[in-house]
């Protein structure tokens, strides 16, 4: 057996045209395959951490803790800006209330 042949090394397999050449047509060789796994390898990880997202959502103690207290500081500043909204509200109705005057009547007679 003889293992130059096998392993292709000569003098002229280091030759960097030689090996850019060979580099070239191996991938033209291989670049379906290549496809072909990268897109099976991204399918099987999408696969995966879709898996993950619906199946183990499993949150500690101290998870839910922090979850409900940032729910209750949201909810709590938005009662506040709420409340903050109807006060301007009332405050522009009774501006609103105080400018207006009675308007003559012009289809009353004279």
């Amino acid at each position: 057996m003889d293992f130059k042949k096998i392993l292709k090394l000569s003098p002229e397999s280091f030759d960097p045209k030689n090996t850019a050449a060979r580099i070239g047509s191996a991938w033209m060789k291989h670049k379906q395959v290549v496809f072909i796994l990268l897109v099976i390898f991204a399918a099987l990880a999408g696969g995966y951490v879709w898996y993950e997202s619906l199946y183990k959502t499993e949150w500690s103690q101290e998870q839910k803790d922090t979850y409900n207290l940032s729910q209750t500081r949201e909810v709590n500043l938005k009662t506040d800006l709420f409340e903050e909204i109807v006060m301007n509200l009332d405050e522009r109705g009774r501006k609103l209330d105080s400018a207006r005057r009675e308007a003559a009547d012009i289809f009353k007679p004279y």
